[in-house]
């Protein structure tokens, strides 16, 4: 996502090697996209967005392309995630899955964010969040507390997932899953929202191992679509 700059993103027509420039946000800039159309089938340019800049395109992009309110919620302020209803959400052009597993902040990258039951990458830097999960009093000896918060109304319940290394998957109707399932040791299941009690065990000999942990929350929204809604993941050390 790029705000208020001169220019926004280009290529270079001489590079030899794949240029893709998919799932971007221009936004207040002289020029969004600047340059000519590109004559080159190495260099695609899909599914972004360029909005209020003085042009937007600098040529007829193609149809994925979109010039409209990406609807953000502050970007002035530097808050460049969506609102709901986004025109972003599920709207990104699908990625390998090394580019798909987390969002610039860490994330689930790949969320059902239109509640159609299909799970898409979002286009802009931020995957759009309707459930979160939080830790509250982590320790060793301690109860702690994971937290699902939701934006929606949509009525969810959330299974608790635990592992001991992350992994990278995503599942075409569900989203992206940051655990590795093969060191999954504890599921648990809690009201979304609502927060799940873990008591961590006082073991001295583990201090330092990471203990991951991702909620996945599924329920049926408005539209009547049954959907999967995974968080982000969290990392604690022991």
């Amino acid at each position: 996502t790029i705000y208020n700059t001169g220019h926004g993103i280009s290529y270079d027509g001489s590079n030899p090697y794949n240029q893709f420039i998919f799932n971007n946000i221009v936004l207040g800039s002289n020029i969004g996209f600047p340059g000519s159309a590109p004559t080159s089938p190495q260099v695609m340019i899909e599914n972004n967005i360029a909005y209020n800049c003085h042009t937007n395109f600098n040529y007829t992009p193609p149809t994925s392309n979109l010039e409209v309110d990406p609807l953000l919620v502050n970007p002035a302020g530097g808050d460049f995630h969506q609102q709901p209803g986004s025109p972003c959400l599920d709207a990104g052009n699908p990625l390998p899955l090394a580019y798909m597993a987390n969002d610039h902040y860490g994330n689930a990258r790949v969320v059902d964010g239109d509640d159609d039951g299909l799970a898409r990458v979002d286009i802009g830097v931020h995957e759009f969040e309707d459930v979160t999960l939080s830790v509250i009093n982590w320790g060793m000896g301690q109860t702690v507390s994971y937290q699902f918060q939701q934006q929606s109304t949509t009525q969810y319940v959330a299974l608790l997932f635990f592992a001991i290394q992350p992994g990278s998957l995503v599942l075409p109707n569900i989203g992206s899953i940051g655990l590795d399932m093969t060191t999954l040791y504890l599921t648990l299941s809690g009201p979304v929202p609502g927060s799940i009690g873990v008591t961590i065990p006082n073991m001295p000999w583990l201090a330092g191992w990471p203990i991951y942990a991702q909620g996945l929350a599924g329920g049926t929204a408005m539209g009547g679509a049954f959907v999967f809604k995974p968080t982000g993941r969290v990392m604690n050390y022991l």
